[in-house]
């Protein structure tokens, strides 16, 4: 039988995060889709744990699934992998906590224009009554988006967790640095390469999508350390001032932080959010960045799942 055209490719990186991979999918399986086709790629960065393997076969009834695992090597390296499988004209970067609204694809339809090297992020927001961990990650990723803004307001930018690309454009970004190891700077040094060669990125307000990213203490604590060495290892590789717009950041987050409601629950995210900052400093300073080949050999292997005609 004829391969029927996919218009959409959804990249999913995961770590086998059980709960929030099974809610992602399910809200893809709820997409509105336009006049086309869409697929998705689920490349599992360790082994898939054999709890996932009955719903994902599940899924294949119901969604044009892919299915792929790799050695443990890291979120850029998943993509990457995932971007090499999919058959989209469109490639869509989705963390596997993300949630996507059912317009999701309509809304992007009526923004695409593939003449126009274009690099796409919708909007998120937390799930209602999160806890003050999530809720100052949340605000500090967003604060650091707003302050990575040029003087005509173009975003210099975009987390992978959302983001959206013509495939054309992507195949000639070489993708993700996989040097970036740890989920963290992989997505800010490939916006910056990106930007360099003549591409654009921009934010539709009204593509919408749920990040479900739980964040308790520890957690917290190493995912900004692990801003602080991503930092480290994206200074070295662009070549860009250490701190610059650090203060623009720091004044966007309390903005942010002010406009909270409730009101009592601003003394705990300003504590939080300096909270962070040191966890980030422990990571700057103990950053190490040792050379290492970009040709990684990586254990591939495609599930029986397969593609669906």
């Amino acid at each position: 039988m004829e391969a029927k055209e996919v218009r959409y490719s959804f990249l999913i990186p995961t770590d086998a995060r059980e709960g929030r991979l099974v809610a992602t999918l399910q809200s893809l399986e709820e997409l509105q889709a336009p006049t086309g086709l869409f697929e998705v790629v689920v490349v599992f960065d360790g082994e898939m744990p054999a709890s996932l393997k009955e719903f994902l076969g599940e899924r294949a009834s119901t969604l044009p699934l892919v299915v792929l695992e790799q050695e443990q090597s890291g979120p850029a390296s998943a993509r990457n992998l995932a971007a090499s499988h999919a058959r989209g004209e469109w490639i869509v970067f989705l963390d596997d906590d993300c949630r996507v609204s059912p317009d999701f694809l309509r809304v992007l339809e009526l923004a695409l224009n593939p003449g126009v090297r274009l690099a796409i992020g919708g909007k998120p927001r937390t799930p209602d009554r999160v806890g003050i961990w999530t809720e100052t990650s949340h605000i500090i990723v967003e604060a650091f988006i707003e302050c990575q803004r040029d003087a005509s307001g173009a975003f210099g930018f975009l987390p992978s967790q959302n983001l959206v690309l013509h495939r054309t454009a992507w195949e000639t970004t070489g993708g993700f640095d996989i040097d970036f190891v740890a989920p963290a700077g992989e997505d800010r040094e490939f916006c910056y390469r990106w930007i360099a060669s003549g591409g654009c990125l921009v934010r539709l307000e009204q593509l919408r999508y749920i990040h479900d990213h739980f964040v308790g203490f520890w957690k917290f604590l190493q995912k900004h350390r692990q801003y602080g060495n991503g930092a480290v290892r994206f200074w070295q590789k662009s070549g860009t001032t250490r701190g610059s717009r650090y203060a623009a950041f720091l004044l966007e987050a309390a903005r942010r932080i002010k406009s909270v409601h409730p009101r009592r629950r601003i003394p705990a995210l300003v504590a939080a959010l300096m909270l962070s900052q040191i966890a980030t400093l422990v990571g700057i300073f103990f950053a190490r960045a040792p050379n290492r080949t970009s040709g990684r050999p990586s254990r591939v292997a495609e599930s029986s799942l397969g593609r669906q005609p």
